[in-house]
């Protein structure tokens, strides 16, 4: 799942994420347009994300679930 961020950056992080975490979504991209980079959230575990990888504009994204990488500049504006 992705979700886009600026103005609700703090309510994704505190209520929703938990939320995602709870019913075993095994994997999050935020794409935070504040600081123009992507939190990627993996591994839930009783309401918490245990692996947070932060990425910036062109990087690569490793996901296993698609099995190749994609780089963030896909997914960031302005890049």
């Amino acid at each position: 799942m992705i979700e886009v961020a600026e103005s609700s950056i703090d309510f994704d992080k505190q209520v929703k994420l938990p939320l995602y975490a709870k019913a075993g979504i095994p994997a999050i991209w935020l794409v935070d347009l504040n600081v123009n980079r992507i939190e990627v959230h993996q591994i839930p575990e009783k309401g918490v994300y245990k692996q947070v990888e932060y990425k910036l504009p062109r990087e690569k994204i490793d996901f296993e679930i698609i099995g190749h990488p994609l780089h963030s500049s896909n997914l960031m504006m302005n890049s």
